[in-house]
């Protein structure tokens, strides 16, 4: 498979493919000709990691050796994460520009809109969009995003129950939810295909986040859903349709063949708990929240690693004796009093 033009080989990088000259250092850059250049080089760099991408799925459709793929595996990987390094965060709004909000509405794939009117009642009542985005010569071109809802839970005695975690994705959706004096943030729709893009979000949110606000996922469950047959599903009790779901989870955590790509992302790669199931609330899917708590999260990668499902009081006292022997963390409830 030929390399893209503009490719030349690395010197002394000790990396097994070539390295795009724009990779390396840009002393020559002259202060006058710096944003001309950049642009230019964020186009280029955009432009190839697109290409690098379609030249590994290619590759791996056509069946080429373990090794070619290793390789081409890295190149998309390494331009992916430098074409990160140079994108921003932004937030998407109504006053954005038309490219930017059609990319978000063609590549928002958890809930997707119908048109752009739907799309941008998602920026009110609450509601706001984070993006990261990258400019380039052709306009600004979108990597990833994520949607939030800002509301206001019940509290007693200045805490958050874990029950009150909100699962009415109708609501959310429609923005038919209390949001004034916020004490909790839900995130409800992430798109981050693009390599290295969802961390890169999660730690966006930590600056977007007022400190003491609960941070909290409102996760479809769809790789469960999709795994169990409807008719036997409904006659599961409530108990029974939690229980069957953490032992999905802890399956999971066992094998990495059968994790759950939601959870993979939101607990194997960034530390967040399972905190409660919603198994039907207005009549919306089932809905998991997996919570926040960010000094908490290098701790809980590493009990995932070491085989302990980390959960919520809530959660662990509802699961059975097998489930607890089998690895589950009960975490400290103390963290979700809002400040």
């Amino acid at each position: 498979m030929g390399l893209l033009p503009n490719f030349r080989r690395a010197q002394g990088a000790g990396l097994p493919f070539p390295v795009p000259v724009y990779l390396r250092p840009m002393a020559f850059m002259r202060p006058s000709y710096k944003g001309l250049l950049r642009m230019r080089f964020q186009t280029a760099l955009y432009n190839d990691a697109i290409a690098a991408k379609a030249d590994f799925k290619r590759a791996k459709k056509e069946g080429v050796s373990t090794e070619e793929l290793a390789v081409l595996s890295e190149k998309s990987a390494t331009l992916a994460l430098a074409t990160l390094k140079h994108s921003t965060s932004n937030f998407v709004t109504p006053d954005s520009d038309e490219a930017v909000i059609e990319q978000v509405q063609n590549n928002e794939l958890v809930h997707p809109v119908k048109n752009r009117d739907e799309l941008l009642g998602r920026f009110t009542d609450g509601r706001d969009c984070l993006s990261r985005t990258i400019d380039t010569e052709e306009g600004s071109k979108v990597l990833c995003h994520i949607f939030r809802a800002n509301m206001r839970v019940p509290e007693i005695n200045g805490r958050i129950s874990v029950a009150d975690f909100f699962g009415d994705i109708v609501a959310v959706k429609s923005g038919n939810f209390d949001n004034k004096d916020p004490n909790l943030t839900a995130y409800f729709a992430i798109s981050s295909t693009w390599f290295g893009s969802g961390p890169q979000l999660i730690l966006d949110l930590k600056g977007e986040t007022p400190a003491g606000r609960a941070e909290v996922t409102m996760s479809p469950m769809r790789g469960f859903t999709a795994t169990n047959d409807a008719d036997v599903m409904d006659a599961w009790s409530d108990q029974e349709f939690n229980n069957n779901f953490i032992d999905y989870l802890q399956n999971g955590v066992e094998d990495k063949k059968l994790r759950d790509a939601v959870y993979g992302f939101h607990g194997h790669s960034n530390g967040a708990i399972v905190a409660n199931i919603h198994r039907n609330v207005g009549n919306g899917e089932p809905i998991v929240n997996y919570l926040y708590i960010r000094p908490m999260a290098g701790d809980n990668k590493q009990r995932l690693q070491d085989g302990l499902l980390p959960v919520t009081p809530l959660i662990y006292k509802n699961m059975s004796n097998a489930q607890v022997a089998r690895g589950a963390y009960n975490i400290c409830s103390s963290p979700f009093t809002p400040k």
